[in-house]
């Protein structure tokens, strides 16, 4: 047994271990964007607090506009709580299947197949490659996250 053949061929593989957590896979990223779209109105609220509220000495705007920047604050942390529960929902139940996928394929292997291979790498092999799998719908998330924010 080589060691490709222990290795997922394609994402297309890993796909199916992701399905029963495609809510938090789809909600980890559109979280992060929502944070990141209230960080990014942050300088706009405060442009205006300087150029309107202060430049016209109208205290009605700066206060108005201090008290969205704080819900808006607020709104994008919790989006950033959400997408790492909802991040985290979905890496870990993902390499939690992946582990127990991996596991019934050694125990399934035949006494002849654990012949040719030694049993000792098996067991390390899985325990290094379900962190690597794990951390896949993260990345994703943040990979997508990136480039929607960046457009």
């Amino acid at each position: 047994m080589t060691e490709e053949t222990t290795q997922p061929r394609s994402r297309r593989d890993l796909v199916r271990y992701l399905r029963p957590y495609w809510v938090a896979a789809v909600l980890a990223p559109l979280s992060m964007m929502l944070e990141v779209g209230m960080d990014l109105a942050q300088p706009y609220l405060l442009q205006r607090i300087v150029d309107v509220g202060i430049a016209q000495m109208d205290m009605a705007v700066v206060l108005h506009t201090g008290l969205l920047m704080i819900g808006l604050a607020i709104l994008g942390a919790v989006g950033g709580i959400g997408s790492t529960i909802f991040a985290i929902r979905a890496a870990v139940g993902f390499g939690t299947d992946v582990r127990s996928a991996l596991f019934h394929k050694v125990l399934s292997l035949s006494f002849g197949n654990l012949d040719l291979t030694p049993s000792g790498p098996l067991f390390p092999k899985r325990a290094s490659l379900s962190p690597q799998a794990s951390s896949v719908p993260s990345r994703e998330a943040a990979r997508y996250g990136a480039a929607v924010a960046a457009r």
